[in-house]
């Protein structure tokens, strides 16, 4: 059994880590000037921000977000634990 550390297994921290990272790398590569989906918010003379913002880190977190629920449950099925797991923390 893997210890478990303010109650969570470390098996959620390493999860959240990798999700973290798929998100960082994809944001980069989404914000890329060659990228397929370089969508550019270009200020106006009442925005905020005075030079070209790329607008698709939200697609990258959501990415992460879908991967990090996902994982689980593939993982989950292929070994046969996910009918007798009650509590996912």
């Amino acid at each position: 059994m893997v210890p478990q550390v303010a109650g969570v297994s470390p098996y959620w921290f390493g999860l959240a880590a990798l999700t973290f990272a798929f998100s960082c790398f994809v944001t980069q590569r989404l914000s890329a000037v060659r990228s397929c989906l370089y969508w550019v918010d270009v200020p106006k003379e009442r925005s905020l921000h005075r030079r070209p913002t790329p607008r698709t880190g939200g697609i990258a977190i959501l990415g992460g977000i879908v991967i990090g629920q996902l994982l689980p449950v593939i993982f989950g099925w292929l070994d046969g634990r996910a009918a007798n797991r009650t509590n996912l923390l």
